[in-house]
């Protein structure tokens, strides 16, 4: 089978949609058929031939839905869309966009939800039956590249290093993590937060940049490449998710796969990965995050109890290849 795959964002933007997208390619190359990226406009990705494909997968509808609908109906295929928590969670609440989503959720011959927790909500705030949805879990695909992490990005052997993966934009919110260092208590330690991930919005990204000059125990790192993610969690004490909104966030998944205690805002994608205290804490404000924070940092045994239970959630996620192979039986119900 031969499969067109557009990326909500270009390959060299690191990011959570485009792991996700450059796994599934692999994985379904892995399994012997052929998968071809597409970028946001359609045109192939470097590097990539395009003819015309089986079946165009679409992966984040709202960035993606309108172009990958114009193409599969140009070739006469199937076209499945991913949810993410962008599209139910925010976008199909807009009053603005709704009716963009339902257009091309509507027009879906598949639709792929990452949680059970998703896909029932979305169904609910649509009022669609969704007849043709899968829920298929991500898998967990961490990059090995050795890295120096802390040496190269200013952090002392034994400072306390929060790790925040997010892209610049403001459904990300990492000013939620300035304004729990705001709140610090004169009497707790300090702890180090390392932003990493592209600039998505200009406009809050400049904002908040501007506001991090004012924070010494802040920085953004910049971009990473997916390759040095695993480095990057494994030189940090924590692994802190602020956004406002997820479908089943990378991080959280590759933070549990690598051994390090997670602390994330309670969304409903958040929700679906973590039992609170069991495999990761969550917070509902910045004054909450300072208060988790300062629990984790003096309780070395909490931490312990959280890595544990995060690997034994780990366990239960797919491989690359079972993901890819849960993609094709729906695809080949559709073809």
């Amino acid at each position: 089978m031969h499969v067109a795959l557009l990326s909500p964002y270009a390959p060299d933007v690191p990011g959570g949609n485009v792991t996700a997208m450059a796994r599934l390619v692999a994985g379904l190359r892995e399994l012997g058929h052929q998968a071809t990226l597409l970028l946001p406009d359609g045109r192939p990705a470097p590097d990539e031939t395009l003819t015309r494909p089986d079946l165009v997968h679409g992966f984040n509808l709202s960035r993606t839905g309108p172009v990958a609908v114009r193409l599969a109906e140009s070739w006469g295929v199937p076209v499945v869309l991913t949810l993410t928590g962008t599209d139910g969670n925010i976008d199909l609440l807009d009053p603005e966009r709704r009716s963009h989503v339902l257009a091309h959720l509507a027009r879906a011959d598949g639709v792929v939800a990452l949680t059970t927790e998703q896909l029932h909500a979305v169904r609910q705030i649509s009022g669609m039956a969704l007849q043709a949805a899968e829920v298929i879990p991500q898998a967990i695909w961490i990059g090995d590249q050795p890295y120096r992490f802390r040496v190269l990005n200013g952090f002392e052997e034994d400072a306390f290093v929060v790790l925040l993966p997010a892209g610049l934009r403001r459904v990300k919110a990492p000013h939620l993590a300035l304004e729990a260092q705001r709140l610090r208590q004169v009497d707790e330690p300090e702890w180090e937060l390392a932003l990493i991930g592209p600039v998505l919005e200009d406009d809050y990204a400049g904002e908040l940049l501007d506001r991090m000059e004012h924070f010494p125990h802040a920085r953004w790192c910049g971009p990473m490449p997916w390759e040095r993610m695993g480095a990057c969690y494994r030189e940090s004490d924590v692994v802190l998710n602020t956004s406002e909104s997820e479908g089943a966030s990378n991080t959280i998944l590759e933070a549990q796969c690598a051994g390090v205690p997670v602390l994330a805002r309670a969304n409903e994608g958040n929700r679906a990965l973590i039992e609170d205290g069991v495999d990761g804490l969550l917070f509902e404000s910045s004054s909450e995050l300072a208060r988790q924070m300062s629990r984790l940092q003096r309780d070395g045994a909490l931490r312990e109890a959280l890595v544990e239970g995060g690997l034994a959630r780990a366990q239960a996620f797919p491989t690359v290849r079972e993901e890819a192979a849960a993609h094709l039986r729906l695809y080949e119900r559709l073809v």
